[in-house]
């Protein structure tokens, strides 16, 4: 963006080519799935706790609650009595059975090219489940999973975040569209005219701009909070693997040298 001095020249890169870019790795690039659960300790807070440990200590999966089971329902008991507050499981990739035209926008640039872009994370699972405590003696439980299918509304988290460029060695591994990308560049600007840069998503200035709303989940007074933390702790354990993997290749492109 802006205006260029003489004998600059400009690449574009447009949302299209990113988006594409951005399915197409997402696709073959799937997370694997990150566990979470939380139980009340004593003075009422919410902690961690290790998904085996609480299976171990209750004798029972969370995940296989039944979705409005009370009390009375043996899991339930067994997972109140540990004071169970809530769990998911959730995998980055592409939602399970939605067709990619009906997918949003992964990347939304800013108008400017310092501008933060707008990044919204895809599951190809999701899970969450956890009890409800109404008094001493009630206690129901949640348990919903991502909607699937043609028409279904996957939950999506939405971030704002910063580009870094990166540049890139021209005479190093390149994949083949950018390598003929370049090639033909070489023809029309020459020698010299153009670097190889690639923007990554750069993870230390992630922030959560909204969690995705689930039907009596985020709407509820009881569970919501717990949801609230949940998501925010869900999305810095999956940026965290991220890291860890080095998957956060957001596009490679030639771009002018000054």
């Amino acid at each position: 963006g802006g205006d260029k001095g003489p004998g600059e020249r400009a690449v574009a890169l447009t949302q299209t080519s990113v988006n594409a870019t951005m399915l197409e790795y997402i696709s073959s690039h799937g997370t694997e799935p990150v566990t979470m659960c939380y139980v009340y300790n004593s003075s009422g807070a919410l902690v961690s706790i290790d998904y085996d440990t609480l299976k171990a200590n209750s004798g029972v999966d969370p995940f296989e609650l039944t979705n409005g089971a009370n009390q009375t329902d043996p899991t339930v008991l067994a997972l109140a009595e540990q004071s169970f507050a809530g769990a998911f499981r959730a995998a980055g990739g592409l939602p399970e059975g939605i067709p990619i035209n009906q997918l949003p926008s992964v990347v939304a640039l800013g108008l400017h090219s310092d501008s933060a872009v707008t990044y919204t994370l895809l599951c190809s699972t999701f899970q969450i489940c956890g009890i409800t405590y109404e008094g001493f003696a009630n206690a129901t439980a949640v348990n919903a999973a991502q909607p699937t299918g043609s028409g279904a509304t996957p939950w999506y988290f939405t971030f704002t975040c910063d580009l870094a460029n990166v540049p890139v060695d021209p005479n190093g591994d390149l994949p083949a569209d950018v390598r003929s990308q370049m090639n033909s560049l070489l023809h029309t600007v020459g020698e010299g005219a153009f670097s190889i840069q690639q923007l990554l998503l750069d993870l230390d200035t992630m922030v959560l701009a909204a969690p995705p709303p689930i039907s009596g989940i985020s709407d509820s007074s009881t569970f919501g909070p717990i949801w609230t933390m949940m998501s925010e702790v869900f999305t810095g354990a999956y940026f965290a693997q991220l890291r860890e993997s080095g998957s956060c290749l957001l596009y490679t492109s030639p771009s002018p040298r000054d």
